[in-house]
């Protein structure tokens, strides 16, 4: 930007060799500056004599838009919104972000860039000192921007600015109260915008009066743009204002200059686009740039820069004349990037059978915008088949030798490029098949073995393998062999023959089984009946596991410890017997012995004795019937209905009739003695049993039955 006229001003272009520190305090020196009349003075399009780097990039066909900066240019590529940029790159303001598209607008500044993309978010590049480069999070909603010295301000949807970055002259310092603005431009030091009646408010630097809006810039105005030390804009009527330092006449609106549309003020000149298409310049022009070349026309849009100035024609065509020492002024010659794409096909083929051609991962290298391919293939005839968008061809070869194939990726613009391969193709091969021969065990037991064999109809050898080594395993390779069954599970064996020059390789043949653990078995025996406050010394014998035999219970009849069962309450014993296997063998079905608990019976006792023994009583008599249980149970140890009797022969003790309920005389019932441990039941007996024999069943509650007979006289 322009010198101070009461200093001496270095160049921008001295300022890539400086340390970040120094290279600020310099930038800030050289923006303070306002005397342009020290520009360098070097003759246009001489060749570079400064530090700066000069870059070349593939120059798209057309931009939507053009940005004059500090020797350098960007252009909005129309094709996918993209930028391209040319000239001086220090700082990496002229490289712009890899994959960058759908940008709607666009500033270069003096040592960086920012753009608008699609959905209103601003992307920069370039030098970031002070955080010019930053935008505000939650930036959102923005329509335009501009990029100043070192600072950029933006303009959302709803007419507010933002600004961030430098702001040693307040140029960063939005007014309070600011609304409605609908245009903006940021220049050296000081901001501009435009509100939506057309009223101008600058702020920031006024050291050369820049940011004194005139009266003829409050009202009316259609455009504002703040140069480096300057400010001009498109009034009411096609007009142009400008105010500010006037050094070479920048500030001097050339008379008689109406049908103005757009004006650009950039560092030393000022530059107008009028109705027609026509650009009229002025200010300084030691290096040409305020000479607008002869002839062009049809321009839609003019950009002022540092020492330089570009044009953008209706046709998307840029033209740029001034300085050219960075090539800032050199548009990049169009090229045609190809398109790329990988092609596949196979190194060989068999006469008459199918093959296929395809081409994957097609692109446009640095446009991922472009996505419309279509395909071409050349099956080895010498003649490609119709482009369309199927990806790959599917050939036959008509004859055996080597065919040159070929396919073709076409992008949208019909640029195109091709690829070849060699395929050998031999003579068609006899097929055959491969088949199991040999039939599994079943079942299948761990640690067993298996001669497994298969055999293929071209009598070849038949490759045999397991896919599941951890559950059999395959002694060598070639049928017929072993099988060895290592584990519980599926085993599946595969049985292949890879063909040779007579034959194709077979279709892959596959057998499954299960292999299982070895069954064991448990015998274990036990009483029907044991005494409560017994034990019992339990033992079974287990199968070929090893693993011990173990007891359990869950009846409250009974615990279990060890192989000890302790009976501690009448009724039903369950005791269950289990052993567990190992990798060979499966655990053992478990075994359960059900032992009826009892109490002891001591009986009957005197003047009864119980079966075989026959007692002869006089019918008609109460007889006592008197038994011990080890202990007083309780009265109620009698099961329901008992006791009972019941008619038999006299000899053997045959029944021959039906069972009664034995009677008691009175309400005697059931008695026990705690004196000596006894109980007592009398049985009252009938004078019609005279002559009779009966059965006497005394059923306890513990499931016991006990007898006496008896013969009546």
């Amino acid at each position: 930007m322009s010198p101070a006229p009461t200093r001496p001003c270095s160049t921008a272009r001295r300022l890539v060799r400086l340390p970040h520190a120094a290279a600020l305090a310099a930038l800030a020196a050289l923006v303070a500056c306002a005397d342009p009349a020290t520009a360098p003075d070097v003759a246009p399009g001489a060749a570079p004599g400064n530090a700066f780097r000069a870059y070349r990039v593939s120059a798209p066909a057309a931009y939507t838009q053009v940005s004059a900066g500090n020797s350098y240019t960007c252009g909005v590529v129309t094709a996918g919104g993209g930028v391209a940029c040319w000239g001086d790159d220090e700082y990496g303001r002229a490289t712009p972000p890899a994959g960058l598209t759908g940008v709607t607008q666009m500033d270069a500044g003096q040592y960086h860039v920012c753009s608008v993309v699609l959905g209103g978010t601003v992307i920069c590049w370039g030098a970031n000192m002070l955080g010019a480069s930053t935008p505000p999070a939650g930036l959102l909603g923005v329509t335009q921007v501009s990029a100043g010295s070192l600072y950029t301000c933006a303009l959302a949807i709803d007419g507010r600015v933002a600004c961030w970055g430098r702001n040693d002259k307040g140029q960063a310092t939005v007014p309070a109260g600011l609304t409605g603005v609908t245009q903006l431009s940021a220049g050296s030091g000081h901001t501009c915008a435009r509100s939506a009646g057309g009223a101008v408010t600058c702020w920031g630097d006024d050291l050369h009066g820049q940011s004194a809006v005139p009266a003829a810039a409050q009202s009316g105005v259609v455009q504002v743009d703040a140069g480096a030390f300057h400010t001009c804009a498109v009034v009411a009527g096609g007009g142009v204002a400008c105010w500010g330092y006037n050094s070479d006449d920048r500030a001097t609106v050339p008379a008689g200059l109406t049908g103005a549309t757009q004006v650009s003020a950039g560092s030393y000149h000022t530059c107008a686009l009028v109705a027609g298409g026509a650009v009229t310049c002025w200010g300084n022009n030691r290096l040409g740039q305020t000479a607008v070349p002869a002839g062009l026309s049809g321009v839609t849009q003019v950009s002022a820069g540092h020492t330089h100035t570009c044009a953008r024609r209706a046709d998307g065509a840029v033209t740029c004349w001034g300085t050219n020492t960075s090539g800032e002024a050199t548009l990049p010659e169009p090229r045609t990037v190809l398109p790329t794409a990988t092609f596949t096909a196979p190194a060989s083929a068999l006469v008459g059978q199918p093959f296929t051609l395809a081409l994957s991962g097609a692109q446009v290298p640095g446009h991922p915008q472009v996505t419309q391919f279509t395909y071409a293939f050349d099956c080895g005839t010498g003649s490609y088949g119709a482009a369309s968008a199927a990806a790959s061809a599917s050939c036959t070869a008509a004859g055996a030798g080597t065919l040159t194939v070929r396919g073709r990726v076409i992008d949208q613009d019909g640029d195109a490029t091709e690829y070849t391969a060699a395929v050998a193709v031999g003579a068609a091969k006899a097929t055959q098949t491969v088949t199991f021969t040999s039939q599994p065990p079943s079942p299948a037991y761990v640690g067993a073995a298996y001669p497994v064999s298969a055999s293929a109809t071209s009598g070849l050898a038949v490759a045999l393998a397991s896919t599941t080594p951890a559950v059999c395993t395959v002694a060598g390779g070639t049928s017929p062999t072993t099988v060895s069954f290592a584990a519980a599970g599926t085993c599946t064996l595969t049985a292949d023959q890879a063909g040779n020059d007579g034959y194709d390789a077979a279709l892959q043949a596959t057998q499954s089984f299960t292999v299982s653990r070895r069954p064991q078995t448990i015998t274990f025996s036990a009483p029907a009946s044991a005494l409560i406050g017994g034990t019992l010394t339990l033992s079974a014998a287990g199968g070929a596991s090893g693993n011990p035999v173990t007891f359990a219970t869950a009846s409250a009849a009974c615990t279990v410890s060890g192989s000890t069962v302790t009976f501690i309450a009448v009724g039903s014993c369950a005791v269950t017997a289990s052993q567990a296997g190992n990798a060979t063998h499966a655990d053992a079905a478990p075994v359960t012995r059900t032992i009826t608990v009892v109490w002891p019976f001591g009986g009957f006792l005197a003047p009864v004795n119980g079966a075989p023994a026959v007692n002869v009583m006089t019918a008609g008599r109460a007889i006592p019937l008197t038994f011990a249980l080890g202990g007083d149970r309780g009265l109620a140890v009698l099961a329901a209905g008992s006791p009972s009797s019941q008619r038999v022969a006299c000899a053997g003790g045959a029944p021959s009739g039906t069972a009664e309920r034995a009677l008691t005389p009175g309400t005697s019932g059931l008695t026990y003695d705690a004196a000596t441990g006894q109980y007592t039941y009398v049985w009252k007996t009938e004078r019609a049993w005279a002559g009779s024999c009966r059965r006497l069943t005394l059923t306890l509650a513990d499931g016991s039955a006990h007898t006496a007979l008896f013969q009546f006289r």
